[in-house]
């Protein structure tokens, strides 16, 4: 149960997963008791997701009463990621009584500030702002005072390290668009999440299909762009559970930024202006037989952009190394090799790629 759950076995868990949905009846007390563990899970950058299943149902009742498939749909359509599912369960407890629902905000920073990822973070934050009618702004001080607290206790800092490290903001931000401004390589990305959902149940070859190979090469060169990250961990999820999600699955869905994604590659995916391949290296095929060569292309484009990236920063602390004999042998030796990587891409697309 969530009340008796440990790390260790969290971790033991996180060694075949990093998606977990759990579901719960309709006991309130006991959902309550279990929020602890749950929160746990959330520290440990575990994706928990939370299926509440209709009053005087269990999970054996309800698979027994309706079948393994209606359990699957019920659970795919009705889950929640743990905070939200907090945040509405909490809320409702303290109804318009400001005194509770101050309390509840406080509850909710907490439990913000213990996520390790801070692009998740602050996708949680800014969901929450929504969801508590708080401002994100001051959401965001709350967990950096709650965050510097931490990493003093940890790490025997001094307050001015501390500080230094988790500034408050002084002014107000807008933080989602900052969040999901379109970044140099957010087209390659957009590109991926568009192959995932057009042709990722199609099979690659005979053993893989293209959601398969293209989560493959994607691994180890994580996206960005924060939505597109989501929708990834989120056809991941599906795919330990044995589905393939395409358009419809993401339309479904509560979440208006993954949705509006989904709608604007459905409608759209194919119109795009004369000089768009000039502007953002993506060079689009027709659907129909040409699906593979376009996972290869794609991906190709994806990998050369990201070792682009990774050069230039690369250069910026090689000149910073200048005068310091080990570190720029350490830093030139990473140059030549992202250098022989770039190369065998460019090889690969047929081109050589110069900026």
């Amino acid at each position: 149960s969530g009340t008796s759950l440990t790390q260790e076995q969290i971790k033991l868990i996180k060694r075949f997963t990093s998606n977990i949905t759990i579901l719960y009846d309709g006991d309130a007390a006991g959902i309550k008791a279990a929020l602890r563990g749950l929160e746990m899970m959330a520290s440990e950058d575990v994706n928990v997701r939370v299926v509440l299943l209709p009053d005087g149902e269990d999970p054996d009742s309800f698979l027994h009463k309706k079948g393994s498939t209606a359990l699957r749909e019920f659970i795919r359509d009705s889950k929640k990621d743990f905070i939200q599912f907090k945040v509405e369960l909490m809320m409702k407890d303290a109804g318009n009584d400001p005194l509770k629902r101050a309390d509840v905000i406080k509850d909710v920073v907490n439990t913000l500030a213990t996520i390790p990822d801070a692009i998740r973070r602050s996708v949680l934050t800014h969901e929450c702002s929504r969801m508590l009618s708080v401002s994100e702004q001051v959401l965001t001080v709350e967990v950096n005072k709650i965050k510097r607290k931490q990493y003093n206790k940890e790490t025997g800092a001094t307050k001015f390290e501390t500080e230094a490290l988790h500034q408050p903001i002084e002014q107000t931000v807008d933080h989602t668009e900052q969040l999901f401004q379109k970044t140099a390589d957010d087209y390659q990305e957009r590109d991926i999440i568009r192959l995932l959902l057009d042709f990722g149940k199609e099979m690659m070859d005979e053993e893989t299909t293209v959601a398969q190979y293209i989560l493959a090469e994607v691994k180890e060169v994580p996206l960005t762009n924060a939505s597109y990250r989501l929708m990834l961990h989120e056809i991941e999820a599906q795919m330990e559970a044995g589905n393939i999600p395409d358009h419809h699955f993401f339309i479904q869905q509560q979440d208006a930024e993954l949705k509006r994604i989904a709608i604007e590659i459905i409608s759209s995916p194919y119109s795009l202006s004369e000089n768009w391949d000039k502007m953002h290296d993506i060079f689009v095929t027709q659907p129909d037989k040409n699906f593979r060569k376009d996972v290869v292309t794609s991906l190709n484009y994806f990998k050369m952009k990201k070792v682009l990236q990774m050069m230039n920063e690369n250069l910026k602390e090689l000149k910073a190394a200048a005068g310091k004999e080990e570190e720029e042998i350490h830093f030139q030796s990473i140059h030549n090799r992202l250098s022989d990587i770039k190369r065998q891409l460019g090889i690969k697309m047929g081109s050589v790629i110069v900026n």
